[in-house]
């Protein structure tokens, strides 16, 4: 009886195994081709993950690999110091946390993608901008709650509320324009005309003055260098009033104005697109620095670099100024790194600068030692920056860390940091993030991939990437958005899938 089921078995397991062993072989060699074929690269290990689970966006297998970051943006201090108020951009939150416990002590939704956020001149209020609903919320600090919600343009980043706490300053990066919001109707009560892709919006110490920086340059001739500005509104008229213009120069993020009101402070990049890409060898195809209106002696515009010879400190995003007036610190969002200046010495140098000069110190990669007296390092991707109202402490929003760095002024040196709850687990697609988001793989650090598509966008640039140098291959760089799905890629068709597009191929 055995003996005879043993030989059924025989006969339909022998030929099943056989079958499932050709299956195996055929389906093994047909997926290693695709593989291959997809990837544009011979030696491509056959891998299934990345394309079918890692980077979907729904699914149950989707959901076992993705996490709930926090990703923090934007701080704000409390008048006392006792609390920061901190945008969490994937978190879709306001963090209040106790800066002497150093811990979250309350997270407030507040929309998709929260922004910026600033303080009501008496404390109660907290205006956060939300990219992705054109709206700001309005945010009660006693109960910690959002109260109502006011219209803005499209994509509001910067906010900037005047003395009085009467009008609000949004810059709307998509829609190019400045709302002035009146706070007492809740209405927008003027639209004005900004640059391209407004961002960041500083009120000076006066209060008489909102400036707004602008990321991307103003329209140009083909194969010109570009030209961003930094617009500046008087709050009386409520009016555009100067469009400071800054040379070769574009995104223009972070800025701030000294306490005494003779300098107006803001970080720059400066590409050399109209070169061959070729120069990247040389070290020469991005520099970083920061732009400087001088309010007095003119208003003279000047343009100072924070690299040094050998080394690039990539994406500088935010900056701010003590409340002494000595130092400025500039969070370098791609080195990982907060770089510290001596804003003395700084005005020092351009006191004596004839115009001469300040056409020289724009490109001077051995000048930053004159001014910058330290470089801290930091967690992953540093982005906004806060001071302490006594000025002993500066807080780093370390976005793919999702903590708060807390570095002492006088030491420069990063006393604590502040762990804001996010998962420990490093997913692959916030790898992803931190490799496009670092300078560390590129040649002595002088860019990162956020740095030609800030917000995974464009720069609006035209590059020139012929290899050989002849500039015969002059492209313009396209947005990175949304590319999913919509193979195939390069102008000519000729990459089948966003592997062969950026991954081997570009190593």
């Amino acid at each position: 009886m055995r003996m005879g089921r043993r030989r059924r078995l025989l006969r339909v397991g022998l030929p099943l195994s056989i079958a499932l062993v050709v299956v195996l072989g055929v389906g093994y060699r047909q997926s290693s081709t695709h593989v291959r074929y997809m990837a544009g690269n011979e030696s491509a290990s056959l891998n299934c993950l990345p394309c079918h689970v890692y980077t979907q966006q729904g699914g149950p297998l989707a959901r076992l690999w993705q996490r709930d970051y926090i990703s923090p943006l934007d701080i704000a201090v409390s008048a006392d110091g006792t609390r920061l108020y901190v945008t969490a951009e994937e978190a879709d939150a306001l963090l209040v946390v106790d800066a002497h416990e150093r811990q979250v002590v309350r997270s407030i939704p507040v929309g998709r993608q929260p922004h910026s956020v600033v303080l009501s001149p008496d404390g109660e209020t907290a205006y956060v901008s939300i990219r992705w609903s054109n709206t700001v919320s309005v945010v009660d600090l006693t109960e910690h709650r959002v109260t109502g919600s006011l219209e803005a343009g499209s994509g509001p980043a910067g906010l900037a509320v005047d003395r009085d706490g009467l009008s609000l300053y949004v810059a709307n990066s998509v829609s190019n324009d400045i709302s002035i919001l009146d706070l007492t109707s809740g209405l927008e009560s003027k639209r004005l005309a900004a640059g391209q892709s407004p961002y960041a919006v500083r009120l000076a110490p006066d209060g008489e003055t909102v400036y707004v920086t602008n990321r991307l340059s103003n329209p140009v001739a083909f194969r010109t260098p570009p030209e961003s500005e930094v617009a500046v509104v008087d709050t009386r008229s409520q009016q555009v009033t100067q469009r400071q213009v800054f040379h070769s120069a574009h995104v223009i993020e972070g800025i701030d104005v000294t306490p005494s009101g003779d300098l107006v402070m803001a970080t720059l990049t400066r590409p050399k697109n109209l070169l061959p890409a070729t120069q990247v060898g040389r070290g020469w195809m991005l520099t970083f620095g920061i732009g400087v209106i001088e309010r007095a002696n003119g208003g003279r515009v000047a343009q100072v670099l924070l690299d040094d010879v050998n080394a690039f400190f990539a994406d500088p995003y935010d900056l701010v100024i003590t409340p002494d007036g000595k130092k400025a610190f500039i969070s370098h969002a791609a080195a990982n790194t907060v770089t510290v200046v001596d804003i003395d010495a700084l005005r020092a140098l351009l006191a004596a600068a004839t115009p001469d000069s300040l056409a020289v110190y724009a490109n001077h990669l051995g000048l930053s030692s004159r001014y910058v007296t330290k470089r801290i390092a930091t967690g992953a991707n540093p982005k906004g920056l806060a001071v302490s109202p006594d000025g002993r402490r500066l807080y780093v929003a370390e976005r793919l860390a999702d903590r708060i760095a807390v570095i002492d002024t006088e030491q420069l040196e990063v006393v604590a940091t502040i762990d804001l709850g996010g998962p420990e687990t490093e997913t692959l697609i916030r790898r992803g993030q931190r490799l496009f988001h670092s300078a560390s793989h590129t040649f002595q650090g002088q860019f990162s991939c956020r740095s030609c598509h800030p917000d995974g966008h464009t720069d609006a640039l035209s590059y020139d990437l012929e290899p050989d140098g002849l500039g015969l291959n002059i492209v313009n760089n396209l947005s990175l958005r949304d590319l999913r799905g919509t193979a195939p890629f390069k102008w000519t068709g000729k990459n089948v899938s966003l592997y062969r597009q950026c991954g081997f191929r570009f190593a």
